[in-house]
Formats: C-alpha cells, structure tokens, sequence
C-alpha cells in the first residue's frame, strides 16, 4: 500500500476549518493541518505575504509566484487577500471566523487588540474557536516585544552551541558555533504547534470550548535540544559540543557516519563486517575486545586507520548495504537529491508530485511521512497565487457581491 493511499477512511481533520492570518513563521503549521485534510484558508495582505519574498526561487528569478519557500510551506491551502487595517477587511474576517475551528495568528503582542479582535472578543463571539498565537517571544514577558527570528531563535534555545566542533585538548574553542540550517526553529514552532491544536480540537470535543494557545518561537526551540536541557535541570551539568566521530569517506566520495563499538555488541559486529572483506587486519586481536584498551589515543587512531582503509575500497550504497547485513549501524551522509531516486522513499510515497498548471508542468515536493490506514496524509494542491480564491471564498462562500469584492483591493500590511 502506498503512503498517500486511502483505504476508506477520512482525513482526520476533514471538516475542520482553519483561518491562517499568519507570515512565515506560522505557515508550516497552517501546511501540516492542511496536510491532515484541513481546509486552510491563507489571508495575505494585498501585496502577499512575506514568506513569497523568501528565496530561492524558480529559474533564480524573484517574484511574488516563484518562491520556493512559499510553495512548500503553503502546498494544500486556499488563498485570500485581505487588508486588515482599511477596507472593511476585519468585517470580512470576522465573516470567515463565523465557519472557523482554527485560527493561527502571528500579529505579536497587542496584534489582535489592535484590529478590534481581542482573545476576549473572540472568545466571546466564537467561544469554540482555537487561536494559536506564534511570536518570537511569546505574547507577554519582558522579552515579549523583543524582534527575533530563525538565527536568534536558535542561538537562544541552546541549539548553536551544541552544534559544532568541540573545543581543543586546551579547552580553546577555535569554531564558531553552526547554526542548523533550513528554517529549523520554524520547522519545531510548527510541528508543536500542530500538536497543540490537535490537543485543543480533542479538548473542545469533550468541553465544547475554544482556548489561545500561546506559543513562543524561543520556548519551542529551547524545549528542542535533545537531552541537553534535561541533563543540566538534573544533574546539573553542561552539555557542549560533543566530540565528533572520525570523518571517514568511501571510495565514492561520500561521507559515511560511523559508530565503532557505540552499542552493545556493536564492536563484534564490526570486526565481522570487515573480516568478511578480509580487511580486519589485527583487529580480531582479543585485546581489541576491551573498551578500555579501544579508548588508546593510539589505539584508536589504529582502528580508525583500519576502518577509513576498507571504506576507500567500496561504494558508500555497497557499505551501507553491508553493515545492514552484519548489524552493523553506518550509513552515507547524503546530499537532499540523493533520497529522490531511493526505492525505499519511492515505494512509501515519500515524495508527491504536485502540479503547477500556470507552468505547464509538475513539481516533486515532500510527500507522506507515514504510512497509516486510519491517518491518511493529503498532498493537496500547490500553493495559492496571490487572491486566487477571493472569488469563490469571499463571493461564493461568503455573500459578497462582486463590487464589495473589489473594494477589498489595496496595499497594506496584515
């Protein structure tokens, strides 16, 4: 059965309508409602959201329609545009909150106040609504006003300074510390954030209520550091960089992460890999039996030498192939295009083709990352162009006249 097949049952979220007044920092998880068969409804300024300004983009031109950010992070929405600040755009809003389960806002501290629509007002009018509100700093505390973003998030929530070389014997730190790549803070901020919705939505199905649910770019990615956080609030130690395994390369060029002896049992299982290539040399010496004799500045220098020597002689795919034979836990690094061709990925439907009819062509993007019967995922379309669906969200859906949807047109900030 592929990933995205339906065996018959529903969407979880079929039925579920969320409102998504939201920049960058909100849309993986307006995506991932989506993506569990929400139907989304992105609410742009007139002249689009952020997260269209965010590159790279299609044939390296900049464009409202060609970023590519903005085609992941909104594949399976609808699109609208809305000038909150004049108009009678609020009006309008409030009109699709009439038929909304979800709301996910990033206007910051005061930002629903300041259009007319406090939690309270909301709460008031539509006592089943969820608003998740995402800021960097959460909607009060001192840092509450405080501007932030990917970058600072990380540094902030500890990830920077576990990410990187380790210091020299001196202590001597001669590596900044590496900030993980590709939007990591806003990929955790939405995942919890789903998570917390899909909580939200249970608990309003026992207690009929709505709640805000308050979540902090800074907190999610501090919350996110492995064991890090709980190693110190415990036992009261300081986890920094780690010491990073050798490098080791196969006769391909490719990276190889490599653990020697990390589990139980796995030394053994090593040595046996390399003895079925005859390329064990003296390690299947008992004296390499013992840890503490492993641990051997020299020693493992020896062994390291041994290993790098066997992976020179062999494709990174041939090596992975065989330590999975022997139980041996060692993989290539991979590039992101390496997994397209994978035949595993391929038969789990890891990767969906969505088309872009406006170019007469298809994209692949990211598709189902489980295979489930009762949770299928729903790729969806790609991602709205600017005001594609005023018509038929606002006069279709709504009422308005083709006049009033007209009058919604013109520049100016959500």
């Amino acid at each position: 059965m592929a990933a995205a097949e339906s065996v018959g049952f529903g969407s979880p979220l079929e039925g579920i309508r969320v409102v998504e007044i939201a920049d960058h920092r909100g849309e993986f998880c307006g995506r991932l409602l989506a993506n569990l068969g929400a139907d989304v409804v992105k609410v742009e300024p007139p002249g689009g959201s952020t997260g269209r300004g965010i590159g790279p983009f299609y044939q390296n031109e900049p464009g409202l329609e060609k970023s590519l950010f903005w085609w992941h992070y909104n594949a399976g929405k609808r699109g609208v545009t809305l000038d909150l600040q004049r108009g009678g755009g609020v009006g309008v809003l409030e009109r699709l909150l009439d038929g909304a389960d979800v709301l996910i806002e990033t206007l910051g501290p005061g930002g629903l106040d300041g259009i007319g629509l406090a939690w309270e007002t909301l709460h008031s009018r539509y006592p089943g609504l969820i608003v998740l509100s995402l800021s960097d700093f959460g909607l009060d505390g001192p840092w509450a006003a405080y501007q932030g973003g990917d970058l600072v998030s990380l540094a902030l929530g500890g990830q920077m300074m576990i990410s990187g070389y380790p210091p020299g014997a001196d202590g001597a730190w001669d590596t900044p510390p590496i900030a993980p790549q590709m939007h990591q803070s806003l990929h955790i901020a939405g995942c919890l954030g789903t998570m917390d919705v899909l909580a939200a939505l249970a608990w309003r199905d026992h207690t009929g209520g709505g709640q805000r649910i308050d979540l902090s770019l800074h907190a999610a990615a501090n919350s996110c550091t492995e064991n890090n956080l709980s190693w110190y609030m415990i036992a009261g130690q300081v986890k920094g960089r780690a010491p990073q395994f050798p490098e080791m390369f196969a006769g391909d060029g490719k990276y190889m992460n490599v653990m020697l002896g990390l589990f139980p049992g796995e030394w053994e299982r090593v040595v046996e890999l390399l003895d079925s290539f005859e390329m064990a040399e003296d390690l299947k010496d008992p004296r390499y039996a013992d840890p503490l004799f492993r641990r051997q500045v020299e020693v493992r220098q020896h062994v390291d030498e041994v290993v790098q020597t066997f992976l020179a002689t062999k494709d990174s795919e041939e090596v992975f192939l065989a330590a999975q034979r022997h139980g041996v836990i060692w993989a290539p690094i991979r590039e992101p295009h390496d997994s397209l061709n994978d035949e595993h990925f391929q038969m789990r439907g890891n990767f969906a083709d969505v088309e872009h009819p406006e170019l007469g062509r298809s994209f692949t993007d990211a598709g189902s990352p489980w295979v489930s019967e009762r949770l299928p995922w729903r790729t969806g379309s790609r991602a709205p162009m600017l005001g594609e669906h005023n018509d038929v969200i606002f006069r279709d859906e709504l009422g308005l006249s083709s006049d009033e949807v007209a009058a919604l047109a013109g520049d100016g900030p959500i």
